[in-house]
């Protein structure tokens, strides 16, 4: 399978608690990530009725 190198922003702090987890677990966080997208491509996570809204729905 070839690979695609993606870049995102997050909090640092929860990117250290994140990396923290991982190490406890005896993996790395992009193992961890990788294993999301994997379930989450693959239909295993589904879309809740506020994402397919959007992020922040205008309340009016």
């Amino acid at each position: 399978m070839a690979m695609t190198e993606i870049t995102f922003s997050a909090d640092a702090d929860l990117l250290d608690r994140a990396e923290q987890i991982a190490k406890e677990k005896g993996t790395t966080l992009e193992n961890e990530i990788r294993q999301w997208l994997d379930d989450f491509g693959s239909g295993k996570w589904k879309l809740s009725k506020k994402t397919e809204e959007g992020p922040n729905p205008k309340e009016e």
